[in-house]
């Protein structure tokens, strides 16, 4: 509410210039719940550490996600809170320079999502806001390239858990090739006439699903709550088979655009519109390359399809799962390729 600007700048203001790293018993007391919170996310959220996993090795975003939201950002908190408060504050000493190269005023991005008067009101508060920030070199936006650490292909992350989370993963096209458009509608056909009937229905578990992540330039396939292992890596194989072959009808074709139509229009709050509108823009996905996408999710045929799968996913992949220590020694000399099995 319109109200309520004038109060949230003062407390953002406060937040981004006075910010102190000084409480040390509070601060540790911080990270252990945060370390707890991501021990206890690992069976619950298997899946999406597993596809992360597996799609780290193929971009420097993907690699970024896995390390910042991945099994290593769980690893590192449980480090981190395993440290005396004293210990952790040495550890956390690097984190205030980088806080005061970041929060500049160089680096601030704003977008108002409201009324008119809204805007008016927003409008001179923020650039007092915007005076109040320290000035500095800009540091984001700015590209720093990397080379990718290798990986093994494979790898099995046991923990607790009597189901298992398996993905395997692509190198896929990025959001501005002319093949993204068809890897959505791939993604959605290989889902639901495919790996829901082999993985769900078949296999036992509570779901099997693949997706196109276009920032990342990466391609998955992924089980939930998964009895099985080794055979559903085999029917990964199977599913990119199946995609290359064809075998799919001009009728499970037309069920994939609109299930990849209807997930592009999923129903928004305003806030929500607002709020996808300006991540998009800051992308470079402005209404043309947008509608140009849609054009080409409705116009996608079964030889694109079936041509995206025999370029894309004829390449090496990789393979992660969040398992036990039991199902990978149950299924080790069944599986299609060697899973490195390391602890989470």
């Amino acid at each position: 509410m319109g109200r309520e600007i004038k109060p949230f700048l003062a407390l953002a203001e406060e937040f981004l210039t006075s910010w102190r790293l000084d409480e040390s018993e509070r601060i540790h007391t911080l990270v252990g719940q945060r370390a707890n919170h991501l021990e206890n996310s690992v069976a619950g959220s298997g899946h999406s550490y597993a596809m992360v996993q597996a799609m780290r090795g193929f971009s420097q975003g993907a690699w970024l996600d896995e390390l910042q939201g991945g099994l290593t950002q769980v690893r590192f908190m449980r480090e981190l809170a395993k440290l005396s408060p004293e210990g952790l504050m040495k550890q956390l000493e690097p984190f205030k320079e980088l806080l005061k190269r970041v929060l500049i005023k160089e680096n601030l991005s704003v977008f108002v999502a409201g009324t008119q008067e809204d805007y008016a009101l927003a409008e001179a508060g923020l650039l007092n806001f915007f005076t109040s920030l320290p000035s500095g070199e800009a540091a984001l936006g700015t590209e720093v390239a990397f080379d990718l650490p290798a990986g093994p292909l494979g790898e099995a992350w046991t923990t607790t858990t009597p189901v298992s989370y398996v993905a395997k993963a692509y190198l896929g096209p990025a959001e501005n090739d002319s093949d993204a458009a068809k890897f959505m509608v791939l993604s959605s056909l290989v889902k639901s006439a495919f790996l829901h009937r082999e993985i769900r229905e078949k296999g036992g578990a509570y779901g099997g699903m693949a997706s196109y992540h276009s920032q990342e330039g990466a391609f998955a396939m992924v089980s939930y709550r998964d009895p099985q292992l080794a055979r559903t890596l085999k029917v990964y194989d199977q599913a990119v088979d199946w995609l290359k072959a064809g075998h799919f009808s001009e009728e499970n074709l037309k069920e994939a655009i609109l299930l990849t139509l209807g997930n592009m229009d999923t129903p928004l709050s305003p806030v929500g519109k607002a709020t996808r509108e300006y991540s998009l823009l800051l992308r470079g996905r402005g209404l043309a390359e947008r509608q140009a996408f849609r054009e080409g999710v409705i116009s996608t045929t079964k030889d694109e399809v079936r041509q995206a799968a025999e370029k894309w996913l004829s390449g090496s992949a990789r393979v992660a799962a969040v398992t036990s220590k039991e199902a990978l020694a149950r299924d080790e000399k069944e599986l299609p390729l060697p899973l490195t099995g390391r602890a989470v």
